[in-house]
C-alpha cells in the first residue's frame, strides 16, 4: 500500500496577494510603513505594498498604497468592512452606489475613515500631495469586523478583531 504524505498549500489568500505582483512585508511590526518598499500595482492604480503581520492568525489583511501627485486610484467597491489610515498627503475620495449620486470628502494626514459596505469609491491626490493609506480590512473569507484604537502618545496601532490584538507601529 502506498504512503499517504500530507504536504501543506499555501493558503488561497496569500496565492492571491502573490499574483497581485506587489511586494509583501512579512514581519512581527512594521517600523515605518511609508518606507516599505512598493512596486507598481495594477488592479489599484498606484503603488503598494502587502502587510501580513505574524501572529494575527490570518484574520486581518493589510497593505500600504501611494497615489501619485494628481492622481487616482481605480474605482473598488467591497463586501466586507474596510478601514483607511491616511499617512501621508491630502485629497479627497468619492463614493457613490449604482445609479445614485456621487458624494465627496477630503482628507489629509492622520484621517481614518471607513467607506460604507458596497459603495464604489475612489480615492485622488492634490496635486502637490504624495499619499500614503495603511488600510486594513478583514480578509474576504472571515467576515469579522476589525475595531481600531488609535494612541497618538504612543504612535501604537492596535487592532483588536475578535479577542486577538495585533500591534502595527508607525513612526
Amino acid at each position: 500500500m502506498d504512503e499517504i504524505v500530507y504536504k501543506p498549500q499555501k493558503a488561497a489568500y496569500l496565492r492571491w496577494m502573490e499574483q497581485e505582483g506587489i511586494p509583501i512585508f512579512d514581519g512581527l511590526a512594521v517600523e515605518d510603513v511609508t518606507e516599505l518598499p512598493r512596486k507598481p500595482w495594477a488592479r489599484m492604480g498606484g503603488s503598494g505594498s502587502y502587510i501580513q503581520l505574524k501572529g494575527s492568525g490570518g484574520v486581518t489583511g493589510m497593505y500600504v498604497v501611494e497615489i501619485p501627485p494628481g492622481g487616482a486610484l481605480e474605482p473598488e467597491r467591497h463586501m466586507y468592512d474596510e478601514l483607511l489610515y491616511v499617512l501621508k498627503g491630502r485629497g479627497s475620495t468619492e463614493v457613490w452606489y449604482d445609479g445614485m449620486r456621487k458624494q465627496a470628502f477630503e482628507w489629509s494626514e492622520g484621517s481614518l475613515f471607513a467607506p460604507p459596505l458596497n459603495t464604489w469609491h475612489r480615492h485622488y491626490t492634490a496635486r502637490a500631495s504624495r499619499r500614503f493609506s495603511w488600510r486594513s480590512r478583514p480578509r474576504p473569507s472571515s467576515w469579522i469586523f476589525s475595531a481600531i484604537r488609535i494612541s497618538f502618545s504612543t504612535a501604537v496601532m492596535r487592532l483588536s478583531p475578535a479577542t486577538t490584538a495585533k500591534n502595527l507601529i508607525l513612526r
